[in-house]
């Protein structure tokens, strides 16, 4: 583990939130509660990408199925 993160979580396990207030994405780590790393969405703008800070699991939002 790096000083700069000392929280390793396990990606099983991850928690992580992504959520829509009034029209804005919130996201929410899933152990310290940091905002969600952006990775860029899918070209087609129906999906968008997220690297949770804390375990480095991949997120994938999927506009489609909301």
């Amino acid at each position: 583990m790096s000083a700069a993160n000392p929280v390793q979580a396990d990606p099983a396990k991850c928690t992580a939130k992504v959520r829509c207030d009034g029209g804005r994405i919130t996201t929410e780590s899933c152990t310290t509660k940091r905002p969600l790393i952006d990775d860029g969405g899918s070209s087609d703008g129906e999906r968008d990408y997220y690297i949770c800070p804390d375990c480095r699991k991949n997120i994938t939002v999927d506009y489609r199925e909301n």
